[in-house]
């Protein structure tokens, strides 16, 4: 499975239209560069005047609950192919697990949402959720 989602992400990379503000999970972008970012904008927000509206987010708990719905429109919104974005999220969604059930058993699972963490394709997949969830809030 794995060799499958390093394939899809090389095809979601040539495809992919992030901004260019989007530094965070990036290849040849750092995240230690943000916090200055950061400072940069509330200084310049300061000096206009203008509102400033900062968020935090507990990483662990949104990989977590992206819905594949969600992860389908995202998708589509960055520029994929519908064809790709059916295969990403068959590929996401496809993933089972076996928990024990009470006194059934062990029951096989399917995923619904979230994103799994260390799959390679997750962090592009959570910035396209990202990307998308602001563009729909504002």
């Amino acid at each position: 499975a794995k060799i499958y989602h390093h394939t899809l992400l090389q095809r979601l990379e040539k495809q992919v239209k992030l901004p260019e503000w989007v530094h965070a999970y990036r290849r040849g972008f750092q995240c230690r560069e943000i916090p200055f970012m950061l400072v940069r904008v509330i200084e310049q927000c300061q000096q206009w005047h203008s509102p400033l509206r900062l968020c935090t987010l507990e990483l662990r708990k949104a990989y977590g609950s992206v819905p594949m719905l969600v992860l389908s429109q995202a998708l589509l919104w960055c520029g994929v192919t519908e064809q790709l974005a059916r295969a990403v999220v068959d590929a996401a969604h496809r993933r089972r697990y076996k928990g024990v059930v009470a006194e059934h058993g062990s029951e096989e699972m399917g995923v619904t949402s979230g994103l799994l963490e260390g799959d390679p394709m997750s962090p592009m997949l959570f910035n396209c959720v990202m990307v998308w969830a602001l563009d729909e809030t504002y």
